[in-house]
């Protein structure tokens, strides 16, 4: 009985970070668009401000909501300057 709770509890934590994984990846995908979006010329982001840039954050899908006090939620992502170079993407959550 023990055996099969453990195998159990083993299979159901592997389906869990299997649907995590997948969902950050297309999340990264997501903010990746958006920030390419972003920077194309005739958009908000100028090359200039991008270039002066110590931080990016990208939450891309951010839900906003009011009824007597504002709020906000969203999951994205994170990148800085390393020297010359952008850091790996750090996941974020805001809300």
């Amino acid at each position: 009985m023990r055996k099969t709770q453990n195998l159990l509890l083993l299979t159901i934590a592997a389906v869990v970070t299997a649907a995590g994984a997948d969902e950050t990846a297309a999340r990264l995908a997501k903010a990746t668009t958006v920030l390419n979006k972003m920077t194309q010329s005739g958009h908000e982001i100028r090359a200039a401000q991008l270039a002066n840039a110590d931080c990016v954050v990208v939450v891309p899908g951010f839900k906003k909501g009011a009824v007597v006090v504002g709020v906000g939620h969203g999951r994205g992502f994170i990148s800085c300057r390393n020297g010359g170079s952008w850091s790996a993407p750090g996941a974020v959550t805001q809300g």
